[in-house]
């Protein structure tokens, strides 16, 4: 550390311009209410802080004496409280240096492999870790003891670097600063740093901020709201230090380079580097480990039990969050007849949350008042009080409710039940000890659910209910807050559909709501999505949908026949698994299609529609049709009539697909940049392979040329060539689409881009 960065720390945690004096050698900074005092040398080429006597290199007083992250440490080890923690497998994809290719290492102990990564803090690179694994598999629980890990070892000397988890899930619109705010504040109640001391420390590497439900944000905010964020954090941290990011999906797994540009667009000129780290769902060891760890009695006998009746794969067996309460279950007095009454599908969530509640009025909920002691609530009545808790969060886009809210909310609830005052008084003390709610926040005055799934099935029975009694101005107020989470949507449907079994009906008046907003709101896309898995093997009845919006592979997978859209708008889908029958679309937009080359419409007719992408899987291969003609042309050869609109004459789908091989040559090269901003000669010549000759002596100069590459030369022991975009991914994606499969007119079209 220089002088000049010194300075720069140090002004970061002061109030005003006039705190920090750094002349001559004598330093003087105000802190808060404290007023310190110093001297600077040089010694062997470092700067040193001298403090009443004592001397140490500026780095560490500036962490020790100025950051107090031993304080911040502490915090962390009390907020995060030693468990019995089951070391989960995983998949790593390392940096593109580290592996060129896109193959992925298998690792027995994930919590190690996420160490090691994030210890290895590369200079002058901002290094970003995906921890990706679907919704229960225990991203938050790794996150939290890999952050507990680190703390200890800082106390212990062992290590010179803090992860500090930061929730955002349900909080989509705040900005990182807020957000890094509240954690730092609200949860580790740690006050010593401002947001941009926080990142001055993240770009020395002593903090790794770990980004927690990302994919709140970057998945359902269909405008990239956090994205540009995400863009924005890292180019404060100006190409250092690193970051963990938990989602369901890292964005380069996106398929489709617009969706991935929202983010690489954002970012700076400075060096960045992804990889990702997938965790695999639980298996038999994991499970038995869990249960051995919570005194399950039997569990081998448990587990070849519950395999016997809902198969090896059942999300109860190998998601750790529901194994966390079938443990708790198995425990209990009362669970053979449980247990007995599962079986293999999908409607396995409502049977496994009743026999939570369940336990929860025949062994918590009592009156103590009551002789004989009788239960509370029936089982009726937790659900209906947990619907208006989710609800409630929903609306307020949190995912934590003030115990203030949750006293209101149970006072509401006991009135409309006409419950007496003993009974609403304790209904309202026993909802911070609710088996399916956590107290969180320092002063534990916050109260959350113990699990987003558990937040999302009660938001979808909400939704169920309004729909099943056509409450249509209470789901217009639920649909108009944001993108419902797709477990929410089936919930909310199989709610519905149990409570009225018409889907006809249910559809009718989901399209009814969505008529009366504006083309822009979120109500039209929720309805969208509802419409789909109300459609989803509804029969023969003839349905017409107009002016909808259906959101992200809405169709995938899905049975849909004898249905008209008129005027509908789809965003990207894939269709594997879909049969789609007897359809007609008139007047419709499809942003991207993307079938396999399997795939066959069956008494399809788009009639003046515009489809703006195809995607074509075939055998491992990728290969994307803008070309409006040759689009309608492959959908007339899969079985689709097309009426209106340029069709192309081609005469098989050889013709149709055909594209320059300078083309596929760009995209992989386009693949490459999405896990690293910059890459050497060296990950180019590997990762283009057989095409690595003509890449480097046909195309090159070409690229440089038109500016879609840029060169950055490192000088040294030899001369070495990094490369990277010179222009943004969307202004190449959008000549790639003029080009229609043209190398030459893609240069044409790349350079009369600004």
């Amino acid at each position: 550390m220089d002088i000049s960065r010194l300075k720069l720390a140090l002004s970061t945690f002061t109030d005003q311009s006039g705190s920090l004096i750094l002349e001559k050698g004598d330093l003087v900074v105000q802190v808060g209410e404290e007023l310190i005092s110093a001297r600077t040398t040089i010694r062997d080429g470092q700067v040193m802080v001298i403090e009443e006597g004592v001397e140490e290199r500026a780095e560490h007083w500036l962490v020790h004496r100025i950051a107090h992250l031993d304080v911040l440490a502490d915090r962390l080890l009390a907020t995060f409280a030693q468990t019995a923690f089951v070391t989960p497998t995983g998949e790593l994809v390392d940096q593109v240096e580290q592996s060129p290719t896109e193959a992925s290492v298998a690792v027995t102990d994930a919590l190690g492999a996420a160490r090691d990564f994030l210890g290895r803090r590369p200079a002058g690179t901002c290094s970003v870790l995906y921890l990706t694994s679907d919704a229960g598999e225990g991203k938050t629980t790794l996150i939290g003891q890999l952050a507990r890990d680190q703390a200890a070892l800082f106390k212990q000397k062992k290590s010179d670097w803090l992860l500090v988890p930061i929730s955002l899930g349900g909080r989509p619109f705040l900005r990182f600063d807020d957000v890094v705010a509240a954690a730092l504040l609200n949860q580790l109640r740690f006050r010593r740093l401002y947001f941009e001391s926080f990142v001055q420390l993240v770009r020395l590497g002593y903090i790794i901020p770990a980004l927690d439900g990302f994919e709140e944000v970057f998945i359902e905010t269909a405008e990239g709201d956090a994205v540009s964020s995400l863009g924005n954090l890292i180019r404060q941290m100006e190409g250092e230090g690193s970051l963990l990011i938990a989602a369901r999906k890292a964005y380069f797994e996106f398929r489709g380079l617009d969706r991935q540009a929202k983010l690489l667009d954002a970012l700076p000129n400075a060096d960045v580097a992804f990889g990702q780290l997938k965790l695999k769902r639980w298996a038999r060891e994991e499970f038995l480990q869990y249960c051995v760890y919570h005194q399950v009695r039997q569990p081998e006998h448990l587990y070849e039990n519950l395999v016997n009746r809902i198969g090896v794969n059942h999300p109860l067996l190998t998601r750790a969050v529901f194994v966390r309460r079938l443990a708790e279950i198995a425990n209990s007095t009362d669970n053979q007849t449980f247990l007995d009454n599962l079986r293999p599908g999908e409607d396995y969530f409502l049977p496994f949350i009743d026999k939570i509640l369940d336990r929860e009025i025949t062994e918590k909920w009592i009156n103590k008042y009551g002789e004989p002691p009788e239960p509370l609530l029936g089982l009726n009545e937790h659900h209906q009080l947990l619907r208006l808790l989710a609800e409630e969060m929903w609306i307020s886009k949190t995912g934590s409710l003030s115990l203030e809210m949750c006293n209101s909310l149970a006072e509401l609830f006991c009135e409309t039940k006409h419950l007496n005052p003993a009974i609403a008084r304790q209904v309202r003390e026993r909802i911070p000890q609710h088996a399916l709610l956590t107290s969180v926040g320092s002063a534990r005055n916050q109260v959350m659910f113990d699990h987003d799934h558990f937040r999302e099935f009660f938001l979808g029975e909400q939704l169920g209910m309004y729909l099943a009694e056509g409450a249509k101005s209470d789901l217009r107020k639920m649909l108009r807050v944001d993108i419902v989470p797709g477990w929410a949507l089936d919930t909310a449907v199989s709610v519905a559909l149990r409570l009225n079994a018409s889907a006809p009906g249910l559809l009718r008046i989901v399209i009814e709501t969505a008529q009366s907003e504006s083309p822009a709101s979120f109500v039209r896309e929720n309805s969208g999505a509802l419409c789909a898995r109300l459609l989803d093997g509804i029969g023969e009845a003839q349905i017409v949908i107009e002016d909808m919006t259906f959101p992200g592979d809405a169709m995938r997978g899905r049975r849909i026949a004898n249905t008209n859209f008129k005027g509908c708008y789809f965003r990207p889908s894939a269709l594997d698994g879909s049969q789609l029958e007897k359809l007609s679309f008139h007047a419709c937009e499809f942003e991207l299609l993307s079938v396999n080359e399997e795939f066959r419409f069956n008494q399809v007719k788009l009639t003046n529609c515009t489809i703006y992408g195809l995607s074509l899987r075939k055998g491992t291969e990728d290969i994307d049709i803008y070309d409006p003609a040759k689009i309608n042309r492959y959908c007339e050869m899969i079985g689709a009539t097309v009426e209106g609109g340029e069709t192309s004459g081609a005469k098989s789908i050889a013709e149709i697909i055909k594209t320059d091989t300078e083309l596929q040559i760009i995209r992989k090269l386009l693949m490459v940049f999405m896990r690293s901003t910059q890459v050497s000669e060296r990950v180019l010549d590997l990762r283009m392979g057989v095409h690595s000759h003509k890449f480097f002596s046909d195309m090159l100069s070409d690229l440089l040329e038109a500016g879609v590459l840029e060169r950055i030369k490192h000088t040294g022991s030899g001369s070495v060539h990094r490369y990277r975009l010179g222009k943004f991914v969307s202004v190449i994606e959008e000549a790639l689409t003029a080009s229609n499969g043209s190398y030459s007119k893609f240069l044409v079209a790349i350079k009369s881009q600004p």
